[in-house]
């Protein structure tokens, strides 16, 4: 015991020495570790808040109707949003996609899960006419800071060409059910050609009853006379 007490006597510096360093080493990983978690924590943050607009096409089954989506599919709003398209091409005979009102001014803001969909083409009419299939959509938009966001989507129609589809299409069988109630309308009318439909309001419903009501009080007192006499 009394030699350890020497031994730390006489190296006491050194072991002080050996001490502060690794405090200090201790101090350094400490904070090391600190601002990792800081920086961390505000990425998640930025993350959690931040906008992420989407844009891609989608396809009605069967009929080939596409429709382009934007979404913003992040978790913050999207502000001052401008878009581009590459190359340009025919939206309609008389007016090329870049002049649509979304391209020219763009949208003020979009929330978060907020999508606009808009009608893009057939895709019949698309190859008979021998439209842009392949396309690049830019958005370039804003977060609530201010900071600048840009992302580019390549709208490639090719990829669902010679797809089939088992079964009849849904809006098919709607319309084959409207047209069935359609024709039982018409032969229903054909063979009641005065058929009509008599409407009453309350008030007119009311004094219909009070008259039936007294031709049958009418009816049953000269029953009741007749049989006394």
């Amino acid at each position: 015991m009394l030699k350890m007490l020497q031994f730390l006597n006489n190296n006491s510096g050194s072991i002080l020495a050996i001490l502060t360093l690794a405090l200090v080493i201790i101090t350094g990983i400490y904070a090391h570790l600190t601002r990792k978690m800081v920086k961390e924590t505000r990425i998640m943050r930025e993350i959690q808040s931040e906008p992420n607009i989407s844009i891609y096409y989608k396809s009605e089954e069967h009929i080939g109707l596409i429709d382009i989506v934007i979404k913003n599919i992040g978790q913050g709003p999207a502000f001052n949003i401008q878009f581009e398209v590459d190359p340009d091409f025919k939206y309609t005979e008389k007016k090329n996609i870049s002049e649509l009102n979304l391209f020219k001014i763009g949208l003020k803001y979009l929330a978060p899960n907020q999508e606009i969909t808009f009608f893009l083409n057939s895709l019949v009419a698309i190859m008979e006419k021998k439209l842009c299939m392949n396309f690049d959509l830019t958005v370039k938009y804003s977060n609530a800071a201010g900071k600048s966001l840009q992302n580019t989507y390549n709208i490639d129609l090719s990829e669902i060409l010679g797809l089939r589809h088992v079964g009849e299409p849904p809006l098919k069988k709607i319309g084959d059910q409207l047209e069935k109630i359609n024709n039982e309308i018409k032969k229903m009318y054909s063979y009641l050609p005065q058929l009509k439909v008599i409407t009453y309001s309350k008030k007119e419903f009311d004094e219909e009853n009070k008259k039936i009501r007294e031709f049958c009080e009418n009816e049953e007192r000269r029953k009741n006379e007749k049989k006394n006499t």
